[in-house]
């Protein structure tokens, strides 16, 4: 700014601003019904002298100290509303949120809010602080088929959160399509389809029509390296130590219900190349459409 343009602006009442920050935690984590891997979303219920929206569901957060950085309110809020523990350091800016419209409390003339969102492994059972009446995570299915049937009155209906929500969950999606970071919700040592069940959880519908075997073909030529270079490749076949009749190399498997499956390990990429894109279910056409009465 020059010296014209700041003088211009001596006088003038500027509205006060205050920062927040809001953060969108997911989790991928066993239903209660049948144990398949579900996406889940950190949520905390506003306790009753948290006005405006008390009694509602929202992402947690709360406003920025004079003397923290973004990243360490991030990390404060988080921990002291749900007691859930995630370092600065692995909290991941989303982007800024500023309707004039989304806060209207009377802290400020405006609040801008500073988004995070991550997908993290082994998340302990949230424990509501810090004036939260409860914090739970939800199942991520569940809220948008509630949104979607318009009956989910109290669920993200805070703010502007569930248009926060829906950029953190493309955002995490996203991370699937380019990181390895789904072997971080299985063991050292998993099979194609448990891998297949962490995608399917985290893309939701979209991947509920990919074929198992077209799956396994996908991930298995990201990156694939060879035995002299297992560093460069998504997974890593594992082998038992003892050899067939032949001398060769016999894979390690898990027993199931039908046949043994085959045991991989990660293969120590940090991004997938080429990424691996989330299918897109493409809308039925109705009978009309197809030339049909």
């Amino acid at each position: 700014m020059d010296d014209n343009s700041a003088s211009s602006d001596q006088g003038l009442n500027f509205p006060s601003f205050a920062v927040t920050v809001d953060l969108a935690i997911f989790t991928v984590a066993p239903r209660e019904e049948d144990d398949e891997r579900e996406l889940q979303v950190l949520l905390i219920k506003r306790g009753p002298d948290q006005t405006p929206h008390s009694g509602e569901w929202a992402l947690p957060g709360g406003f920025v100290g004079l003397e923290e950085t973004l990243e360490e309110a991030a990390e404060r809020r988080l921990e002291e509303k749900t007691g859930i523990a995630i370092s600065q350091e692995d909290l991941r800016q989303l982007r800024t949120f500023g309707d004039p419209r989304r806060d209207k409390r009377a802290t400020a003339d405006r609040v801008v809010t500073v988004a995070y969102a991550k997908l993290q492994a082994d998340c302990p059972t949230p424990k509501p602080a810090g004036g939260v009446a409860d914090a739970a995570f939800f199942p991520v299915a569940n809220i948008i088929d509630a949104v979607d049937k318009q009956t989910a009155k109290t669920v993200l209906s805070a703010f502007d959160h569930w248009t926060i929500f829906q950029a953190a969950l493309a955002r995490i999606r996203k991370d699937l399509e380019e990181t390895p970071i789904a072997v971080k919700f299985l063991n050292r040592q998993f099979t194609i389809s448990e891998l297949h069940a962490v995608y399917r959880a985290v893309w939701g519908e979209a991947v509920h029509q990919l074929d198992p075997a077209n799956f396994r073909r996908r991930v298995l030529a990201i990156q694939k390296g060879n035995s002299e270079d297992s560093e460069t490749s998504f997974l890593k076949a594992i082998f038992q130590e003892k050899r067939g009749p032949k001398g060769e190399a016999r894979p390690a498997t898990k027993p199931g219900k039908g046949r043994s499956a085959a045991l991989y390990e990660f293969g120590g990429i940090d991004k997938l190349e080429p990424p691996y894109r989330m299918p897109v279910r493409m809308p039925q056409k109705s009978h009309q459409q197809n030339g049909e009465d």
